[in-house]
């Protein structure tokens, strides 16, 4: 059946019809007429050889031709000549009707076994083919045409609707002008149309609230929805899927490549293969990027948006959140209006910004301004001008300066609720604490350091001492008060002799007498050559005491410089891991819900973590920041007092220590205002600090370097200015050797006796000079050891850090990640290993080394 026909264009009628293969495809306008007049007499034929009687009426007004019920079989109907035609019976009703010419030139043609045609020049050519309508086309077998100009080619095809057409087996087409011209497809809809392999088509055109079409193709017609691609769906209104395997639901919603999938009106999916949009007026243009939300757009490859209004523009970037953004590649957004600017950038948190490359910014409305930049805690800001490597942990906390961007700042910390340090290199940690000059150090709560290289453990009028110092041996280190007492007791002791001339011309004197004797009435020396007397010495040592209680003081600033160190180490190794939803709650890796208070306006991440007040944040598996202004950082870490700042897994602060701080593993602190830096550090009296592993503050207004047991020495303190300022070893030496020139000057002239005290004196400070010396030379040599080891921590820091965030999210075999990092004049590298194991699972592994110091570590994740 397939062979005797094919289509051609009827100038009367304006549309395809279906001829003869011999017929001509163009011609005189009543070659159709004259076709259909020999399919005619074929079929009249055909019919005459068979027994069938039937009711045949024309009307002689219009030239309808009616059909009513038949005793037997209807055959064929046919239009008489008008003079011909019977009066129908009124009685009898009418079945079917339909117009004709009435001259026999544009007779319905039933051609196929068992098949039906109704209509003028309606054709059913196929086996069992039905043709209803004017110039309707049922050609293959099983075919159906239904409606005025209608065509079915295709076994078991069917068309419905006026010029509804379909062109290969088993298609449909629906509603007017509906095509569906390949294997198994469909069309529905005015001008619907389905050219694909299989491919579906559901919708007209869209329309004004006039009706008027509003979208056209590329040949300015109308746009119905249209699937051209093999296997392609689209449903709506102006849909389109042009591609192998692509989904377009919506109005106007268009997918383009191959597998894409638009969902919602004005849906956009037109980027590489297997993209997908979903929402209304979503946008995903680049390669393999997923958006999901209203107007939400990924623009770049590999970029993953969820969340109304959220933007991706970068390759790999991840945007969760309204309004959220990553503009640079490998960014990563999660929040309401979270921004991700900077290369590799990170944006946790209600309005986050992470701006530099490289930055991490957790916490709402916090801030990393610049490359490397990190900033984690409520409000909390890293940065400033060009300045880079600025850290600010906790609620409010600046490392920068946040108002002057012509001022360029690097290499800043700030640990602790509303802590500065807004120079190069400057370091606070505590609440409160203020680090304002280059290279200084503020430490505890309070704390202000404001002079270039200095170290402050308090501040004008809220002075701390330093305790657990281990004796000094260099230079530069700190000394302790058994130190500084026997210097002091070494310096006042002489034996007098007798006086006696040992020589004629009376060059010289000594003492007589078993028991030696004493000078009295000595008057105060004044010239070079004149005796010294008791008045005198006591008056020099007294002001050695007063230079040494000079020096105590500034032990007690200097010791801080030993607390920055491990500040430092303990800090560096605090790297965050790395979560979703457009709320201010954040789970990882976990299935416990983290939480925090509703309008709280705080961030929690990780497995239960908690953040219950005011601008809380808590990070890390059950972390849990209670109060207003806290911050936990780290499995475990516990704040349980208001504007407290916990770092460092298992970490605990008490509720009764408001505004403290604790850094480092289990470190801990149950009193107000106190400072604990290092693994197992613990203070336990109000405004102490506790510096180091397993040190122990647990006198008022004290820093400890140590414990009772073990003690530490602090090593590079550079010479107090101020009196409150800590003396290093060379200070000390230097105000025993001036207490011995001036004794030796004064000494030349007076008796042997005196001569003899003040040798004796000096003698014993010569002694304490020597141990000073070695003092000296072995702090030097610990200091510079520390400067290294502070270098090579923060390069591994830096390096396990980029390692972590590039293993995050292994899948299948696993992920292979390394970083590198720099500090100082080291430099490191890390190595490491993750891989899911099973669908609940994970494992890693990792390694950093930097010169001859290294570092490893392993983990084991399971999904509850």
């Amino acid at each position: 059946m397939n062979k005797i026909h094919s289509k051609i264009w009827n100038k009367s009628l304006g549309t395809l019809v279906v001829a003869s293969e011999f017929a001509k495809a163009a011609g005189k306008g009543g070659s159709a007429r004259r076709m259909r007049a020999g399919l005619a007499a074929l079929s009249l034929a055909t019919g005459m050889a068979l027994t069938a009687t039937s009711a045949i009426a024309a009307d002689t007004a219009t030239q309808k031709v009616t059909a009513t019920t038949a005793a037997k079989p209807l055959t064929l109907v046919h239009a008489a000549p008008q003079d011909s035609v019977p009066t129908p019976d009124p009685t009898t009703p009418i079945y079917f009707s339909a117009d004709g010419a009435a001259d026999g030139s544009d007779n319905a043609l039933s051609l196929g076994t068992d098949s039906v045609a109704g209509g003028a020049l309606s054709t059913a050519m196929g086996t069992e083919s039905t043709a209803l309508g004017y110039n309707s086309f049922a050609v293959d077998d099983y075919s159906t045409a239904v409606g005025g100009n209608t065509f079915a080619a295709g076994v078991g095809s069917a068309a419905f609707g006026h010029s509804a057409s379909t062109g290969a087996n088993y298609a449909t087409a629906v509603g007017y002008s509906a095509s569906a011209t390949n294997y198994n497809t469909t069309a529905v809809g005015a001008n619907a149309q389905a050219t694909g392999l299989s491919s579906v088509a559901i919708g007209g055109y869209v329309v004004d609230a006039n009706g008027n079409p509003k979208d056209f193709d590329i040949s300015g017609n109308p746009q119905a929805a249209a699937a051209s691609g093999d296997y392609a769906t689209a449903v709506g209104p102006g849909a389109l899927a042009t591609a192998h395997g692509a989904t377009a639901l919506g109005v106007g919603a268009n997918a383009s490549n191959q597998n894409n999938v638009a969902i919602g009106n004005s849906a956009n999916s037109t980027g590489g293969d297997a993209t997908i949009a979903v929402g209304t007026g979503a946008q995903a243009t680049g390669d393999a990027t997923v958006t999901v939300g209203y107007e939400a757009a990924a623009t770049g490859d590999y970029g993953t948006v969820i969340g109304t209004q959220a933007v991706a523009s970068g390759t790999g970037d991840t945007v969760i959140g309204i309004g959220g953004n990553a503009s640079s590649d490998y960014g990563v957004a999660v929040g309401f209006a979270a921004n991700a600017v900077g290369l590799q950038s990170i944006a946790l948190g209600g309005t986050s910004n992470a701006l530099g490359d490289y930055s991490i910014a957790i916490g709402s409305g916090a801030v990393a301004y610049n490359t490397n930049d990190q900033a984690m805690g409520t409000n909390a800001w890293a940065g400033s001008g060009m300045g880079t490597r600025n850290m600010a942990i906790g609620n409010g906390a600046t490392a920068g300066n946040s108002t002057d961007a012509t001022l360029s700042i690097s290499d800043s910390i700030a640990i602790g609720a509303v802590s500065v340090a807004s120079a190069n290199q400057a370091t606070a940690v505590g609440v409160g604490a203020q680090a304002t000059a280059l290279n200084a150090v503020a430490l505890g709560a309070g704390s202000v350091a404001d002079r270039v290289n200095t170290v402050s453990v308090g501040a004008a009028g809220t002075e701390r001492q330093i305790t657990n110092v281990a004796p000094g041996t260099q230079a530069t280190d700190a000394v302790n008060y058994s130190q500084l007492e026997t210097a002091v007791a070494g310096g006042g002791t002489a034996n007098p002799l007798a006086v006696s001339y040992v020589a004629a011309d009376k060059s010289s004197i000594m003492l007589g007498g078993a028991s030696g004797t004493v000078i009295h009435n000595v008057a105060a020396g004044s010239t070079l050559t004149d005796a010294v007397n008791m008045g005198q010495l006591t008056a020099l040592s007294n002001q050695e005491s007063q230079d040494v209680l000079a020096i105590n003081g500034q032990i007690t600033t200097l010791t801080g410089q030993m607390t920055t160190v491990q500040s430092q180490i303990t800090t560096l190794q605090q790297t965050p891991s790395g979560g979703s939803g457009m709320s201010s709650t954040i789970a990882v890796d976990g299935s416990g819900s983290a939480s925090v208070t509703t309008g709280s306006n705080g961030v929690a991440m990780g497995t239960n973590a908690k953040a219950g007040g005011t601008n809380g944040t808590a990070v890390g598996g059950n972390s849990f920041a209670a109060g207003p202004n806290d911050t936990a950082l780290g499995g475990n870490a516990q704040v349980n007092a208001d504007g407290s700042t916990a770092v460092g897994a298992n970490t605990t602060i008490a509720a009764t220590a408001t505004n403290a701080v604790a850094v480092g593993e289990s470190a801990t602190v149950t009193a107000a205002s106190g400072t604990a830096i290092g693994q197992g550090a613990s203070v336990a009296a109000a405004n102490a600090v506790a510096l180091g592993q397993g040190s122990v503050a647990n006198v008022a207004n004290t820093v400890s370097v140590g414990t009772a047991t073990n003690q530490r020495q602090i090593t590079n303190v550079a010479a107090g200015v101020q009196a409150t300022d800590a003396a290093n070893v060379s200070q000390v030496n230097a105000a025993l050797a001036t207490a011995k020139t001036y004794t030796d000057a004064s000494a030349q002239q007076t008796l042997s006796a005196a001569n003899a005290y003040t040798n004796q004196a000096i003698t014993a400070a010569n002694g304490a000079n020597g141990n000073l010396a070695n003092f000296e030379s072995q702090v030097s040599d610990q200091f510079q050891s520390v400067n290294k080891r502070i270098d090579q921590a923060g390069a591994m820091g830096a390096a396990s850090t980029q390692m972590a965030i590039n293993a995050a999210g292994a899948t299948g075999n696993g992920r292979i990640s390394a970083g590198v990092g720099y500090q100082g004049s080291r430099n490191a590298i890390s190595v490491g290993y993750a891989v899911p194991i099973g669908s609940t699972a994970h494992m890693s592994v990792g390694a950093s080394s930097s010169g001859s110091q290294t570092s490893v570590g392993a983990g084991f994740g399971i999904d509850l």
